[in-house]
Formats: structure tokens, C-alpha cells, sequence
């Protein structure tokens, strides 16, 4: 019976769900840049399968949903092609923001991953014809695993996390979801807790090792990343106590903004740099209304060499430059804690300065290490960042101590990449 169930299941979200969904897509991409890109990113995929030709040598596919998987993906295929420069890499993404922003010379061939309707999904497995797929992150499809399990393909999952409470774990979704994690041939797990939760999805225990986070070596290998600008950054900077605003949202100004107006009013020498997660031209004017309204001096970054004078806040009006810039601060406040949830708290951290964020942390077990050992401040209300903040400016001592122990989580959780790779290799082996 459960059988019957499962296969219906598959056929209802196979022919109706994704064609629906599909359909939707085309509907809404006018009004929609990411769909549109989506579609049209697509739509070229076939041109580019074209000049596909690693028929005969060793090929890894790694897949990653956006950017942020691939910044767990990208130390392995830097090791990979370090042990083995003949190994071909692709590497395929399911988001345009990833797919559009990474260009590595140790990727050989990039792609969109094709919608999950059967058909597609056949064709592109049997073209890449790869040796190994590994998914770095969460990014399962169900056709994606069920046909890339039928062409006899290892299939492995790295730094893997499964949080307490994902809809994946609720019995209706779980019930169909374990024949899919089934097929899973290894999870590489990030903490003991990630390899229960994975069992219970139908993973056998003996397919799963804990190596921990490939990020952790990312974030270090990232550190000290140039910046343009960075000679008018290190003189408006000079003298003062900089404090970074690293992805935030407007759901993390609604809440901290007055404080921080107050803390800038009474701490002349704090220049504030603000970095917003999605720089619109809106969200932008409304910061810097705000700030002038106090008579505080701002400048855009995209203006920065044109700047002569003293300022309070640099705006950031672009992206891709947020991990660089962290190199000036003595304080960050990581966004997205009392909204989607907070960003990639191990950036700062690994430049050795204390981290603050709110209260939603997500899939975040960095931002909990950081919390547990000193170097992380949770924040639940705006007072209590004016304080948290304030607190951090008077007493160097509190944020040099802060600083290091946020720096010792980042080094003390390093080191999966080495152990993940030799896993990969001896199945190429």
C-alpha cells in the first residue's frame, strides 16, 4: 500500500504539480526579474549542452540551489582540482543569482539545473554523464534524485543540515520524502544532530558521516578579499570605531534604527557602514533621509572617491563587496535576525571582531557557537542593541575578547574540506 501511495505521489507531482508550477512561472515572469532570468536562462541551456564534450574524462557535477551553497561548494572544487587538474568540474545551479555571479576558472562547464519534469531531468543526467553528483545543501528534487539514482550515479550530499523543525520532518511530507533520501548514497553531516534528523528521513546510519561545515573554510580562505576604494576607506576610517550593518533588511532598521541614531549622536568617532541585503533604490533614500534628518553626514560607496569631507555613514549601493569590507570594522551587525533569518555570521567572525544579530537565527548553528562562547550578541528589541552596541564602544577590552573568541569558532571549526574530498575521491577512485 504504501508503495501505491508513494508512486501516485510521484505521478500527481510529476505531471500535475510541476507543469502547474511551470505554468505559473511563465505567467509571472513579466513582473518578476528573478523568474524572468530563470526562464531565459533556461531557454539557452540548449545551445550551451551542445558544447558539452567530457565524454572520456573524470567528471564531478556538483549542484547548488543559489550563491550560498556554492560558497560551501567552492573549497571542494578548489581541492579537487588542486589533487587533479584532469578532473572536470560542472557545476549547476537551480537560482539565477547564483548561476549569473559565479565565474571560477576550476569550473569546465556551468549550468541551469532543468525544472524537475521527467523528461528533462533524463536528458540532462544522461548528457552530463557525469561520475559523481554531489548537492551541496538542501537543493533535492524529487525526479532529480530518482533518476540520477536510476543511471547508477553516486550520489552525495556535503555539509549537510537537516534543522529541528524543517517541513520535511512533518509525517505527511516525510512520508514521501524518505524515498527520496533513500537514494542518497552519503551525507556528509555538519553536527550529530543533522545525521539523526537525516536517519529519520530514510538515510541509512551507516551512509553518514560528521565532518562539519566546508563554509568555515571558505570564510578563511576569503579573508582579506580587496575592495575598491579601500584607500578612501582607510582614511575616513582612521581614528575612528567602524561599525558594519552587513545584510540588512528593512525589517532590521525598523527595529534598530532609533538606537543606533541615539549611539551615533553620543559616539562621535563611530562611522557606521551600511550594507543592505538588496541595495534598491528605495530602502537606500530611506536610510539616508533618516540619517540626515540628525544632520549626520552620508556618502554613497559608488561616490567615495569623489568624497572630500567628513562623513558619519557610508552607504553601500552595490554588492559583492560585503566580505572585503568587513577588514575595517571593529563591530558588525549581521541582518536578517528579526526577519528571514540571520545571514553568514562566520564572514566577520573570522576577522576577529564581535558579531551582533537578531533574535531569528534560522539554520544558523555558527551564529549559536558565536553566542555560547562569547563572540556573538543576540539582540531581541532595539534598546537592547543601543546597549549591546553602546557597551562594545566604551570597553575595548570586552571587544577585543569578544573579537577573538568569535575568531577561534571560525578556526576551531575548519577542516572539513580535506575530509570531504577524500571521501569524494576514493569513489572516483
Amino acid at each position: 500500500m504504501r508503495k501505491f501511495f508513494v508512486q501516485l505521489i510521484f505521478l500527481l507531482y510529476s505531471y500535475l504539480f510541476i507543469p502547474i508550477s511551470l505554468l505559473a512561472f511563465n505567467i509571472l515572469s513579466p513582473f518578476n526579474k528573478k523568474i524572468r532570468e530563470s526562464l531565459s536562462g533556461r531557454r539557452k541551456m540548449k545551445a550551451l549542452l551542445n558544447n558539452y564534450e567530457f565524454s572520456k574524462e573524470k567528471v564531478v557535477w556538483i549542484h547548488c540551489a543559489s550563491l550560498g551553497e556554492y560558497e560551501q561548494a567552492k573549497p571542494i572544487i578548489d581541492k579537487l582540482k588542486e589533487n587533479d587538474g584532469d578532473i572536470k568540474i560542472v557545476l549547476t545551479f537551480f537560482s539565477p543569482s547564483g548561476f549569473n555571479a559565479v565565474e571560477h576558472k576550476n569550473i569546465d562547464f556551468k549550468a541551469y539545473l532543468p525544472f524537475d519534469y521527467p523528461s528533462s531531468m533524463k536528458k540532462f543526467i544522461q548528457k552530463i554523464n557525469a561520475d559523481i553528483l554531489i548537492l551541496a545543501g538542501y537543493d533535492v528534487w524529487p525526479n532529480f534524485i530518482r533518476y540520477t539514482h536510476q543511471a547508477k550515479l553516486p550520489i552525495f550530499i556535503i555539509s549537510a543540515r537537516l534543522r529541528e523543525g524543517s517541513h520535511r520532518l512533518k509525517p505527511i511530507i516525510s512520508f514521501w520524502q524518505k524515498e527520496i533520501y533513500s537514494k542518497i548514497d552519503k551525507v556528509l553531516s555538519v553536527t550529530e544532530d543533522d545525521t539523526e534528523r537525516f536517519i529519520h528521513m530514510g538515510v541509512r546510519r551507516d551512509a553518514i558521516k560528521v565532518l562539519g561545515n566546508t563554509r568555515y573554510d571558505q570564510v578563511i580562505e576569503r579573508r582579506g578579499e580587496t575592495v575598491p576604494f579601500e584607500s578612501e576607506l582607510s582614511l575616513l576610517s582612521k581614528g575612528k570605531i567602524v561599525l558594519i550593518l552587513g545584510s540588512i533588511w528593512k525589517s532590521d532598521t525598523t527595529v534598530i534604527f532609533d538606537s543606533l541614531l541615539k549611539v551615533l549622536d553620543l559616539n562621535p568617532k563611530l562611522l557606521v557602514i551600511f550594507v543592505p541585503h538588496d541595495p534598491e533604490i528605495k530602502f537606500l533614500d530611506q536610510i539616508i533621509s533618516q540619517l540626515e534628518t540628525k544632520n549626520f553626514g552620508t556618502v554613497k560607496y559608488s561616490a567615495l572617491e569623489e568624497n572630500k569631507s567628513e562623513c558619519r555613514a557610508i552607504i553601500v549601493d552595490s554588492v559583492g563587496h560585503l566580505v572585503g569590507l568587513y577588514k575595517f570594522a571593529h563591530i558588525a551587525y549581521l541582518g536578517g535576525g528579526f526577519g528571514p533569518g540571520v545571514h553568514n555570521v562566520m564572514e566577520p567572525a573570522v576577522y576577529g571582531i564581535p558579531v551582533v544579530y537578531g533574535p531569528k537565527l534560522k539554520n544558523s548553528v555558527t551564529a549559536k557557537y558565536l553566542n555560547e562562547f562569547g563572540g556573538g550578541f543576540i539582540v531581541k528589541t532595539g534598546n537592547m542593541f543601543g546597549e549591546v552596541l553602546t557597551e562594545l564602544l566604551q570597553d575595548n577590552n570586552l571587544r577585543a575578547e569578544a573579537g577573538n573568541s568569535a575568531r577561534k569558532v571560525i578556526i576551531d571549526h575548519s577542516g572539513a574540506t580535506e575530509n570531504t574530498v577524500r571521501e569524494i575521491e576514493m569513489i572516483l577512485k
